[in-house]
């Protein structure tokens, strides 16, 4: 006699938990957002030099030099919606899985996460970036 193997008819797909930590710092992302839409070009291999971790507003400064390079790291634009939005994009999600996982130290899930999209010569800068995020 063989068991039979039942499987529930709906798997609902769970919805991402977010810290807070992760949900204010993707409120920040979707804010600068909004204000650099219309910024001018910055080469991803040049963003190096427009950061300056002593300055007053290096928090800011990270953040919209992020903005600035993500599409190139993933060759295209990435969605962000409104500040305070309860939804997220598939690039919202994928930044909140990257800040929570640099959170707790999961190096692992950290550099799959970014493997998975953005190009080997483009990682360091963009996963630098996204770490000094989940810092601050």
């Amino acid at each position: 006699m063989s068991a039979v193997l039942k499987l529930p008819e709906k798997c609902a797909p769970q919805p991402l938990r977010l810290t807070d930590d992760v949900r204010v710092a993707l409120n920040q992302l979707r804010f600068q957002a909004t204000t650099c839409r219309a910024s001018a070009f910055l080469d991803i291999f040049q963003a190096c030099r427009v950061l300056d971790p002593d300055a007053e507003d290096a928090t800011n400064t990270r953040q919209i030099t992020l903005l600035r390079i993500l599409g190139q790291a993933l060759d295209h634009a990435p969605v962000f919606y409104r500040p305070g939005e309860k939804n997220l994009s598939f690039d919202e999600k994928w930044l909140a899985a990257l800040i929570e996982a640099s959170k707790r130290g999961d190096h692992d899930s950290f550099a799959f996460l970014l493997n998975r999209r953005v190009v080997q010569s483009k990682r360091r800068i963009i996963g630098s970036l996204i770490a000094s995020l989940a810092i601050s």
